[in-house]
């Protein structure tokens, strides 16, 4: 071992919360708790070898670290090698080839404020990868299956779907639309009072039970919960790349609300013009509107100290006091107890 470095992989990269630290293993999509000391341990061992390190312990300190490590190594996060020169760290440019990722559109088809088929054709034409159509109001086929040509020649990855039960409804259509096009994934089905529904899609094929939420929850406009939490957590190299130097939340997201007027975030309070006055083109071109995109969570407090802030999709909007930038609505989460609040 005289020559031995211990060396991460590139995908495994460790990140150092206030009282503990985390390995993103951006392959495999998952993350390793490890403490702060190890954390150190491992910055040190890829620039001075294992013999050396081992001087500046104790035998049963020694014996420790090197335990873990050998942990590490065996579970596939690094390994031991004379040549660390020979691995370099993973680059951390991040680029997307377009001018808006994603996109929420509340709309209510009782009583509309705009119309939703060429705020669509905005979207696609801008190759928005993601939708979430949030529907309120009535809600039928004949007004579905318009947005559901549109998206058919399309590069949309995929539409996820908030449709309101009513009686009426044509469920059997929409399963069968969703059997034709893929990229309606997911639809949730709320304020469901069927309890056969359930039944209906779980006897199905699984590709309907993968893609179907059904629930009894009744949503509202502007009040749908997007706290952070622990299961929508993203761990992989597109998302840990873009959150060295966006706001994950908001980079390059247009949302439009039920009363059409265009907002970085549905829940913000400042508005950039209506749909029926402004093109979201112009509005993505404004300064004003990009400025948000860029309130990385490593420049905001509390997030700067948080193990999860490369994993954390956190849409809150952002102020700025005293010269310190800060989410309006904090997270459950608090890094110094690592505990969550209900």
């Amino acid at each position: 071992m005289d020559r031995n470095y211990f060396v991460l992989f590139a995908c495994c990269i460790p990140v150092k919360g206030h009282g503990r630290a985390v390995i993103y293993d951006l392959q495999r999509h998952g993350y390793e708790y490890i403490p702060l000391l190890v954390y150190d341990l491992i910055q040190e061992c890829r620039y001075t070898p294992l013999s050396v390190l081992e001087k500046r312990y104790t035998p049963a300190e020694w014996a420790g670290a090197l335990s873990f490590i050998h942990y590490l190594a065996d579970a596939e996060y690094g390994f031991i090698t004379d040549t660390p020169e020979d691995f370099p760290d993973m680059p951390m440019q991040w680029h997307f080839p377009g001018p808006v990722i994603n996109s929420v559109i509340e709309y209510d088809g009782s009583q509309p404020a705009f119309n939703l088929q060429p705020v669509i054709r905005q979207l696609l034409d801008l190759h928005c990868h993601d939708i979430q159509l949030r529907l309120f109001g009535h809600c039928t086929m004949e007004l579905l299956n318009p947005v559901f040509e549109q998206i058919r020649e399309s590069t949309l990855y995929t539409l996820d779907l908030l449709v309101p039960w009513s009686p009426g409804f044509d469920t059997a259509a929409l399963f069968s639309r969703m059997q034709k096009e893929h990229r309606l994934i997911p639809v949730t089905l709320y304020n469901c009072r069927d309890a056969s529904l359930a039944a209906v899609v779980n006897e199905t094929d699984d590709f309907l039970k993968t893609r179907v939420n059904i629930t009894k929850e009744l949503f509202r406009p502007g009040t749908i919960n997007e706290k952070p939490r622990q299961e929508l957590f993203v761990i992989n190299t597109e998302f840990f790349t873009e959150a060295q130097q966006h706001n994950t939340g908001l980079n390059r997201k247009i949302c439009v609300d039920v009363n059409g007027y265009i907002r970085n975030h549905i829940q913000h309070k400042t508005d950039f013009g209506h749909v029926s006055q402004q093109q979201l083109k112009s509005v993505l071109d404004m300064p004003a509107f990009q400025q948000k995109w860029f309130y990385k969570n490593d420049q905001i407090e509390k997030c700067n100290t948080c193990e999860y802030r490369y994993m954390c999709m956190d849409t809150s909007d952002i102020v700025i006091r005293k010269g310190k930038v800060y989410k309006k609505k904090d997270c459950g989460y608090d890094p110094l107890t690592q505990q969550w609040a209900d």
